[in-house]
Protein backbone atom coordinates (compact mmCIF):
# COMPACT_ATOMS: atom_id res chain seq x y z
CA UNK A 1 0.00 0.00 0.00
CA UNK A 2 1.37 3.42 -0.90
CA UNK A 3 1.48 6.50 1.31
CA UNK A 4 -1.72 8.53 1.60
CA UNK A 5 -1.99 11.55 -0.70
CA UNK A 6 -4.43 14.40 -0.05
CA UNK A 7 -5.81 17.00 -2.44
CA UNK A 8 -2.96 19.03 -3.86
CA UNK A 9 -4.76 21.65 -5.93
CA UNK A 10 -3.18 25.07 -5.78
CA UNK A 11 0.35 23.79 -5.26
CA UNK A 12 3.14 25.09 -7.43
CA UNK A 13 4.33 22.87 -10.27
CA UNK A 14 7.49 21.64 -8.56
CA UNK A 15 5.72 20.74 -5.32
CA UNK A 16 2.96 18.98 -7.29
CA UNK A 17 5.62 16.84 -8.92
CA UNK A 18 7.08 15.92 -5.53
CA UNK A 19 3.64 15.06 -4.16
CA UNK A 20 2.75 13.01 -7.22
CA UNK A 21 6.03 11.11 -7.34
CA UNK A 22 6.03 10.40 -3.59
CA UNK A 23 2.48 9.04 -3.58
CA UNK A 24 3.52 5.61 -4.78
CA UNK A 25 6.86 5.45 -3.02
CA UNK A 26 6.15 6.13 0.65
CA UNK A 27 5.43 3.46 3.22
CA UNK A 28 1.88 2.58 4.22
CA UNK A 29 2.01 4.68 7.40
CA UNK A 30 3.37 7.80 5.72
CA UNK A 31 1.12 10.66 4.67
CA UNK A 32 1.29 13.67 2.39
CA UNK A 33 -0.84 16.35 4.00
CA UNK A 34 -1.99 19.55 2.35
CA UNK A 35 -4.03 22.49 3.57
CA UNK A 36 -7.32 20.85 2.60
CA UNK A 37 -6.68 17.92 4.95
CA UNK A 38 -8.14 17.68 8.43
CA UNK A 39 -4.76 16.91 9.99
CA UNK A 40 -3.17 20.03 8.61
CA UNK A 41 -3.61 22.35 11.60
CA UNK A 42 -2.39 19.78 14.11
CA UNK A 43 0.76 19.06 12.09
CA UNK A 44 1.36 22.78 11.61
CA UNK A 45 1.53 23.41 15.37
CA UNK A 46 4.89 24.47 16.76
CA UNK A 47 6.35 25.46 20.10
CA UNK A 48 6.48 29.10 19.00
CA UNK A 49 4.50 31.10 16.49
CA UNK A 50 7.38 33.52 15.92
CA UNK A 51 8.27 33.33 12.25
CA UNK A 52 5.70 30.62 11.64
CA UNK A 53 5.09 30.05 7.93
CA UNK A 54 2.68 27.94 5.90
CA UNK A 55 4.37 25.29 3.74
CA UNK A 56 3.05 23.93 0.46
CA UNK A 57 2.73 20.48 1.98
CA UNK A 58 3.75 18.40 4.98
CA UNK A 59 5.20 14.94 4.41
CA UNK A 60 4.66 12.86 7.53
CA UNK A 61 7.29 10.14 7.21
CA UNK A 62 7.24 6.82 9.06
CA UNK A 63 10.48 5.10 8.03
CA UNK A 64 14.06 5.91 7.17
CA UNK A 65 13.31 5.03 3.54
CA UNK A 66 10.48 7.60 3.59
CA UNK A 67 12.92 10.26 4.76
CA UNK A 68 15.49 9.46 2.09
CA UNK A 69 12.90 9.26 -0.70
CA UNK A 70 11.36 12.59 0.29
CA UNK A 71 14.75 14.29 0.30
CA UNK A 72 15.57 12.76 -3.09
CA UNK A 73 12.32 13.93 -4.65
CA UNK A 74 12.74 17.44 -3.27
CA UNK A 75 16.29 17.59 -4.63
CA UNK A 76 15.18 16.21 -7.98
CA UNK A 77 12.46 18.83 -8.42
CA UNK A 78 14.26 21.75 -6.80
CA UNK A 79 11.89 22.02 -3.84
CA UNK A 80 13.20 23.35 -0.54
CA UNK A 81 12.45 21.46 2.66
CA UNK A 82 12.97 21.60 6.41
CA UNK A 83 12.74 18.75 8.93
CA UNK A 84 10.59 18.96 12.03
CA UNK A 85 10.86 16.69 15.08
CA UNK A 86 9.68 18.37 18.29
CA UNK A 87 8.85 21.64 16.55
CA UNK A 88 10.77 23.78 19.05
CA UNK A 89 13.24 25.22 16.54
CA UNK A 90 12.49 28.59 14.97
CA UNK A 91 13.90 27.10 11.75
CA UNK A 92 11.60 24.09 11.42
CA UNK A 93 9.15 26.13 9.34
CA UNK A 94 9.06 27.09 5.66
CA UNK A 95 6.79 29.02 3.31
CA UNK A 96 4.72 28.06 0.27
CA UNK A 97 7.85 27.37 -1.77
CA UNK A 98 8.74 24.33 0.32
CA UNK A 99 7.83 21.21 2.24
CA UNK A 100 8.06 20.28 5.92
CA UNK A 101 9.37 16.75 6.47
CA UNK A 102 7.52 15.89 9.67
CA UNK A 103 9.45 13.19 11.53
CA UNK A 104 7.00 12.77 14.41
CA UNK A 105 5.64 9.39 13.28
CA UNK A 106 9.18 8.10 12.70
CA UNK A 107 9.68 7.39 16.38
CA UNK A 108 11.55 4.35 17.62
CA UNK A 109 13.84 3.99 20.62
CA UNK A 110 16.04 0.93 21.12
CA UNK A 111 17.98 0.49 24.36
CA UNK A 112 20.81 -2.05 24.38
CA UNK A 113 21.66 -2.60 28.02
CA UNK A 114 24.50 -5.01 27.25
CA UNK A 115 26.36 -2.57 25.00
CA UNK A 116 25.31 0.49 27.01
CA UNK A 117 23.70 2.37 24.11
CA UNK A 118 20.42 3.93 23.08
CA UNK A 119 19.35 4.47 19.47
CA UNK A 120 16.75 7.13 18.73
CA UNK A 121 14.97 7.72 15.42
CA UNK A 122 14.55 11.15 13.86
CA UNK A 123 11.09 11.74 15.32
CA UNK A 124 11.81 10.61 18.87
CA UNK A 125 11.36 13.25 21.52
CA UNK A 126 13.40 13.38 24.71
CA UNK A 127 10.55 11.92 26.78
CA UNK A 128 10.47 8.92 24.41
CA UNK A 129 14.14 8.21 25.08
CA UNK A 130 14.48 8.67 28.83
CA UNK A 131 11.59 6.40 29.83
CA UNK A 132 13.00 3.16 28.32
CA UNK A 133 16.50 4.12 29.44
CA UNK A 134 15.25 4.38 33.00
CA UNK A 135 13.50 1.02 32.75
CA UNK A 136 16.82 -0.52 31.68
CA UNK A 137 18.67 1.10 34.57
CA UNK A 138 20.54 3.48 32.26
CA UNK A 139 20.74 7.19 31.51
CA UNK A 140 22.03 9.47 28.75
CA UNK A 141 22.66 13.23 28.91
CA UNK A 142 19.56 14.48 27.11
CA UNK A 143 18.18 17.99 27.56
CA UNK A 144 15.59 19.37 29.95
CA UNK A 145 12.42 19.62 27.83
CA UNK A 146 10.39 16.46 27.25
CA UNK A 147 8.95 17.45 23.87
CA UNK A 148 12.16 18.60 22.21
CA UNK A 149 13.39 16.32 19.43
CA UNK A 150 16.08 14.01 20.82
CA UNK A 151 18.11 14.03 17.60
CA UNK A 152 18.18 17.80 16.92
CA UNK A 153 18.89 18.50 20.58
CA UNK A 154 21.89 16.20 20.45
CA UNK A 155 23.36 17.23 17.11
CA UNK A 156 23.09 20.93 17.92
CA UNK A 157 25.36 20.67 20.95
CA UNK A 158 22.97 19.54 23.61
CA UNK A 159 23.21 21.71 26.72
CA UNK A 160 22.26 19.47 29.61
CA UNK A 161 22.18 19.35 33.39
CA UNK A 162 24.15 16.09 33.17
CA UNK A 163 27.26 17.58 31.56
CA UNK A 164 29.45 17.41 34.67
CA UNK A 165 29.05 13.65 34.87
CA UNK A 166 28.12 12.57 31.34
CA UNK A 167 29.21 15.37 29.01
CA UNK A 168 27.06 17.36 26.62
CA UNK A 169 24.47 15.39 24.67
CA UNK A 170 26.67 15.70 21.58
CA UNK A 171 29.56 14.08 23.49
CA UNK A 172 27.47 10.93 23.87
CA UNK A 173 26.92 10.45 20.12
CA UNK A 174 28.59 7.25 18.93
CA UNK A 175 27.14 6.88 15.44
CA UNK A 176 24.43 8.18 13.16
CA UNK A 177 22.51 7.56 9.97
CA UNK A 178 22.39 10.62 7.74
CA UNK A 179 20.81 11.61 4.43
CA UNK A 180 23.24 13.85 2.60
CA UNK A 181 22.74 16.81 0.29
CA UNK A 182 22.82 14.40 -2.65
CA UNK A 183 20.18 12.11 -1.15
CA UNK A 184 22.63 9.36 -0.17
CA UNK A 185 22.18 7.50 3.11
CA UNK A 186 25.37 7.15 5.14
CA UNK A 187 26.39 5.47 8.38
CA UNK A 188 28.54 7.87 10.40
CA UNK A 189 30.89 6.63 13.12
CA UNK A 190 34.49 6.76 14.29
CA UNK A 191 35.38 4.33 11.50
CA UNK A 192 32.94 5.43 8.78
CA UNK A 193 33.20 9.07 7.69
CA UNK A 194 34.70 10.15 11.05
CA UNK A 195 34.99 13.72 9.79
CA UNK A 196 31.18 13.88 9.65
CA UNK A 197 30.96 12.44 13.16
CA UNK A 198 33.02 15.45 14.28
CA UNK A 199 30.62 17.77 12.44
CA UNK A 200 27.33 16.33 13.64
CA UNK A 201 28.46 16.51 17.28
CA UNK A 202 27.45 20.15 17.55
CA UNK A 203 26.63 21.26 14.00
CA UNK A 204 24.63 18.35 12.63
CA UNK A 205 21.76 20.45 11.31
CA UNK A 206 24.01 21.87 8.62
CA UNK A 207 25.40 18.66 7.13
CA UNK A 208 22.38 16.50 6.40
CA UNK A 209 19.17 15.10 7.76
CA UNK A 210 19.99 12.73 10.61
CA UNK A 211 17.58 9.81 10.58
CA UNK A 212 18.87 8.17 13.76
CA UNK A 213 21.53 8.47 16.44
CA UNK A 214 23.16 5.91 18.68
CA UNK A 215 24.36 7.41 21.94
CA UNK A 216 26.34 6.19 24.92
CA UNK A 217 24.22 5.20 27.93
CA UNK A 218 25.57 4.98 31.48
CA UNK A 219 24.33 3.17 34.59
CA UNK A 220 21.79 5.12 36.64
CA UNK A 221 24.12 4.73 39.58
CA UNK A 222 26.34 7.32 37.88
CA UNK A 223 23.81 9.92 39.03
CA UNK A 224 23.47 8.74 42.64
CA UNK A 225 23.45 5.56 44.68
CA UNK A 226 19.75 4.96 43.97
CA UNK A 227 19.63 6.63 40.54
CA UNK A 228 17.43 9.51 41.69
CA UNK A 229 18.15 13.22 41.40
CA UNK A 230 17.87 15.87 44.11
CA UNK A 231 16.06 19.08 43.08
CA UNK A 232 14.69 22.21 44.65
CA UNK A 233 13.31 25.54 43.47
CA UNK A 234 13.84 28.22 46.10
CA UNK A 235 11.92 31.47 45.46
CA UNK A 236 12.87 34.88 46.88
CA UNK A 237 11.45 38.38 46.39
CA UNK A 238 13.33 40.22 43.65
CA UNK A 239 14.49 42.74 46.21
CA UNK A 240 16.86 40.06 47.52
CA UNK A 241 18.65 39.51 44.22
CA UNK A 242 21.95 40.78 45.64
CA UNK A 243 21.83 38.30 48.53
CA UNK A 244 20.95 35.39 46.24
CA UNK A 245 23.65 36.09 43.66
CA UNK A 246 26.13 36.66 46.47
CA UNK A 247 25.52 33.15 47.74
CA UNK A 248 25.13 31.50 44.34
CA UNK A 249 28.08 32.99 42.45
CA UNK A 250 30.80 31.25 44.50
CA UNK A 251 29.09 27.88 43.98
CA UNK A 252 28.81 28.45 40.24
CA UNK A 253 32.36 29.75 39.94
CA UNK A 254 33.86 26.51 41.21
CA UNK A 255 31.25 24.02 40.11
CA UNK A 256 31.19 20.58 41.61
CA UNK A 257 30.51 18.18 38.68
CA UNK A 258 27.58 16.85 40.73
CA UNK A 259 25.88 20.26 40.97
CA UNK A 260 24.09 22.47 38.49
CA UNK A 261 21.51 25.17 38.63
CA UNK A 262 20.08 28.47 37.49
CA UNK A 263 19.09 31.84 38.87
CA UNK A 264 15.82 32.96 37.26
CA UNK A 265 14.08 36.33 37.28
CA UNK A 266 10.39 36.07 36.42
CA UNK A 267 6.88 36.80 37.69
CA UNK A 268 5.47 34.88 40.63
CA UNK A 269 3.31 31.92 39.60
CA UNK A 270 0.93 32.94 42.39
CA UNK A 271 -0.51 35.60 40.07
CA UNK A 272 0.01 38.49 42.49
CA UNK A 273 2.07 40.46 39.99
CA UNK A 274 5.26 40.36 42.02
CA UNK A 275 8.67 39.77 40.49
CA UNK A 276 10.63 36.95 42.06
CA UNK A 277 14.06 35.36 41.90
CA UNK A 278 14.21 31.57 41.74
CA UNK A 279 17.23 29.51 42.64
CA UNK A 280 16.64 26.30 40.69
CA UNK A 281 19.13 23.78 42.05
CA UNK A 282 20.05 20.20 41.11
CA UNK A 283 22.47 17.78 42.76
CA UNK A 284 23.58 14.30 41.80
CA UNK A 285 24.17 12.64 45.12
CA UNK A 286 22.61 12.21 48.54
CA UNK A 287 20.13 14.69 50.01
CA UNK A 288 22.56 15.31 52.85
CA UNK A 289 25.35 16.23 50.46
CA UNK A 290 22.96 18.39 48.43
CA UNK A 291 21.85 20.38 51.45
CA UNK A 292 25.45 20.79 52.56
CA UNK A 293 26.49 22.01 49.11
CA UNK A 294 23.65 24.54 48.85
CA UNK A 295 23.55 25.49 52.55
CA UNK A 296 24.36 29.14 51.80
CA UNK A 297 21.23 29.44 49.63
CA UNK A 298 19.00 27.71 52.16
CA UNK A 299 20.33 29.97 54.93
CA UNK A 300 18.93 33.01 53.12
CA UNK A 301 15.41 31.82 53.99
CA UNK A 302 13.50 31.42 50.70
CA UNK A 303 9.70 31.45 50.71
CA UNK A 304 9.92 27.65 50.46
CA UNK A 305 12.78 25.18 50.11
CA UNK A 306 10.70 22.36 48.65
CA UNK A 307 13.44 19.82 48.03
CA UNK A 308 12.51 16.52 46.43
CA UNK A 309 14.04 13.49 44.78
CA UNK A 310 12.90 12.51 41.31
CA UNK A 311 13.66 9.57 39.07
CA UNK A 312 15.57 10.03 35.83
CA UNK A 313 12.34 9.18 33.98
CA UNK A 314 10.66 12.29 35.44
CA UNK A 315 13.61 14.67 35.65
CA UNK A 316 12.10 17.04 33.07
CA UNK A 317 8.47 17.01 34.19
CA UNK A 318 8.67 20.34 36.04
CA UNK A 319 9.38 21.99 32.69
CA UNK A 320 6.31 20.57 30.92
CA UNK A 321 4.18 23.76 31.20
CA UNK A 322 6.83 25.59 29.19
CA UNK A 323 6.60 22.99 26.41
CA UNK A 324 3.07 24.09 25.46
CA UNK A 325 2.62 24.80 21.76
CA UNK A 326 1.58 28.19 20.41
CA UNK A 327 2.15 31.71 21.63
CA UNK A 328 5.21 33.75 20.77
CA UNK A 329 8.33 32.31 22.39
CA UNK A 330 12.03 32.67 21.74
CA UNK A 331 15.17 32.09 23.76
CA UNK A 332 18.54 33.72 23.16
CA UNK A 333 21.61 32.39 24.94
CA UNK A 334 25.09 33.84 25.44
CA UNK A 335 28.00 32.10 27.11
CA UNK A 336 30.65 33.86 29.18
CA UNK A 337 33.95 32.62 30.66
CA UNK A 338 33.18 33.76 34.18
CA UNK A 339 30.15 33.90 36.44
CA UNK A 340 28.51 37.36 36.28
CA UNK A 341 28.40 37.69 40.06
CA UNK A 342 28.26 41.46 40.47
CA UNK A 343 24.95 42.25 42.23
CA UNK A 344 24.63 45.44 40.17
CA UNK A 345 24.31 43.33 37.02
CA UNK A 346 21.35 41.43 38.39
CA UNK A 347 19.73 44.50 39.88
CA UNK A 348 19.86 45.94 36.36
CA UNK A 349 18.36 42.70 34.99
CA UNK A 350 15.46 42.97 37.45
CA UNK A 351 14.87 46.57 36.41
CA UNK A 352 14.91 45.72 32.70
CA UNK A 353 12.57 42.76 33.22
CA UNK A 354 10.08 44.88 35.16
CA UNK A 355 10.19 47.47 32.38
CA UNK A 356 9.31 44.78 29.82
CA UNK A 357 6.29 43.61 31.81
CA UNK A 358 5.18 47.18 32.44
CA UNK A 359 5.29 47.82 28.70
CA UNK A 360 3.92 44.50 27.41
CA UNK A 361 1.56 43.70 30.26
CA UNK A 362 0.64 40.47 32.03
CA UNK A 363 0.43 38.53 28.75
CA UNK A 364 4.26 38.53 28.72
CA UNK A 365 4.63 37.56 32.38
CA UNK A 366 5.95 34.08 31.60
CA UNK A 367 9.07 35.62 30.10
CA UNK A 368 12.24 35.23 32.15
CA UNK A 369 15.94 35.96 32.29
CA UNK A 370 18.41 33.65 33.97
CA UNK A 371 21.96 32.57 34.30
CA UNK A 372 22.73 28.87 34.23
CA UNK A 373 25.81 26.98 35.18
CA UNK A 374 26.55 23.33 34.64
CA UNK A 375 29.03 20.97 36.18
CA UNK A 376 32.21 20.33 34.23
CA UNK A 377 33.99 17.04 33.87
CA UNK A 378 37.74 16.90 33.78
CA UNK A 379 39.42 18.70 30.87
CA UNK A 380 40.01 16.60 27.79
CA UNK A 381 37.58 13.87 28.80
CA UNK A 382 35.49 14.24 25.66
CA UNK A 383 36.67 14.04 22.05
CA UNK A 384 37.07 17.21 20.02
CA UNK A 385 33.98 18.04 17.99
CA UNK A 386 31.96 20.88 16.48
CA UNK A 387 30.87 21.83 20.01
CA UNK A 388 33.27 24.60 20.98
CA UNK A 389 31.96 25.99 24.26
CA UNK A 390 34.16 24.12 26.75
CA UNK A 391 35.37 27.41 28.23
CA UNK A 392 31.91 28.73 29.07
CA UNK A 393 31.43 29.13 32.83
CA UNK A 394 27.87 30.45 32.69
CA UNK A 395 25.08 30.89 30.18
CA UNK A 396 22.94 34.03 30.24
CA UNK A 397 19.53 33.32 28.74
CA UNK A 398 16.60 35.62 27.98
CA UNK A 399 13.32 33.89 27.17
CA UNK A 400 10.21 35.68 25.91
CA UNK A 401 6.72 34.27 25.96
CA UNK A 402 3.86 36.56 24.98
CA UNK A 403 0.50 36.16 23.26
CA UNK A 404 -0.01 39.60 21.69
CA UNK A 405 1.92 39.75 18.42
CA UNK A 406 2.10 43.51 18.87
CA UNK A 407 4.63 42.97 21.65
CA UNK A 408 7.25 41.58 19.26
CA UNK A 409 9.39 44.71 19.09
CA UNK A 410 9.37 45.31 22.85
CA UNK A 411 10.17 41.65 23.51
CA UNK A 412 13.12 41.61 21.12
CA UNK A 413 14.50 44.89 22.48
CA UNK A 414 14.36 43.45 25.99
CA UNK A 415 16.15 40.25 24.96
CA UNK A 416 18.95 42.25 23.38
CA UNK A 417 19.21 44.42 26.49
CA UNK A 418 19.11 41.43 28.85
CA UNK A 419 22.06 39.79 27.08
CA UNK A 420 23.92 43.10 26.98
CA UNK A 421 23.55 43.53 30.73
CA UNK A 422 24.58 39.97 31.49
CA UNK A 423 27.67 40.04 29.29
CA UNK A 424 28.89 43.64 29.49
CA UNK A 425 31.69 42.78 31.93
CA UNK A 426 33.39 40.65 29.29
CA UNK A 427 35.26 41.47 26.09
CA UNK A 428 33.33 40.98 22.87
CA UNK A 429 35.56 38.10 21.80
CA UNK A 430 34.89 36.34 25.11
CA UNK A 431 31.13 36.21 24.60
CA UNK A 432 29.89 33.08 22.84
CA UNK A 433 26.47 32.18 21.43
CA UNK A 434 24.86 28.82 21.92
CA UNK A 435 24.63 27.68 18.31
CA UNK A 436 21.01 26.54 18.39
CA UNK A 437 19.64 29.80 19.78
CA UNK A 438 20.67 32.14 16.97
CA UNK A 439 21.81 32.22 13.37
CA UNK A 440 22.39 35.98 13.36
CA UNK A 441 25.32 36.39 15.74
CA UNK A 442 28.89 36.14 14.36
CA UNK A 443 29.52 32.53 13.38
CA UNK A 444 32.83 32.56 15.26
CA UNK A 445 30.87 33.08 18.49
CA UNK A 446 28.77 30.01 17.73
CA UNK A 447 31.67 27.74 16.79
CA UNK A 448 34.65 29.14 18.68
CA UNK A 449 38.05 27.56 19.12
CA UNK A 450 41.22 27.38 17.11
CA UNK A 451 40.64 25.80 13.70
CA UNK A 452 37.05 24.73 14.42
CA UNK A 453 35.29 27.13 12.08
CA UNK A 454 37.82 26.49 9.33
CA UNK A 455 37.38 22.73 9.64
CA UNK A 456 33.58 22.95 9.57
CA UNK A 457 33.68 25.32 6.59
CA UNK A 458 35.85 22.87 4.64
CA UNK A 459 33.51 20.00 5.50
CA UNK A 460 30.48 22.02 4.44
CA UNK A 461 32.07 22.78 1.07
CA UNK A 462 32.77 19.10 0.61
CA UNK A 463 29.41 17.68 1.72
CA UNK A 464 26.90 20.44 1.02
CA UNK A 465 28.42 23.02 -1.35
CA UNK A 466 25.00 24.17 -2.63
CA UNK A 467 23.61 24.87 0.83
CA UNK A 468 20.78 22.32 0.79
CA UNK A 469 20.95 22.29 4.60
CA UNK A 470 21.23 26.10 4.93
CA UNK A 471 24.10 28.35 3.90
CA UNK A 472 25.73 28.30 7.32
CA UNK A 473 29.50 27.78 6.85
CA UNK A 474 29.32 28.77 3.17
Amino acid sequence: MSGTTNTASGLNVAVKKVVTDLASKLSSNAKIVTEQDGEWNALLERWSDIGKQTPAAIVSVATEADVQETVKQCLSHGVKFVPKAGGHSLWSTIGAEGIVIDLTAFNAVVVDKESGTVTVSGGSQIKDAIAPLFEAGLCSPFGTANTVGAVPQAVNGGLTIFSGLLGQTSDAILSARLVTATGDLLTISSTSHPELLYAIKGAGTYFGLVTSLTLRASPLSTLSSDGTIWKTTAPFPASRISDVIGALAPLASSPDPRATGALIITKSPQGDGSTIVLASLIFFGSSEDANAHFASIKALGPFVWGEKRVSYAHVNDDFDPFCATGGFKRHVVAGVPGVPGDPAIWEAEVKAYKALIEKAGAQAARSMVCFMWVGKGEAGRWAESAFGHRGVAAWVEAVVWYTDEGSAEAAWEWQVEALRIGTEGFREEEVETFQNSSRETPIKSRFPGEGRLEKLTALKREWDPEGVFTNVFL
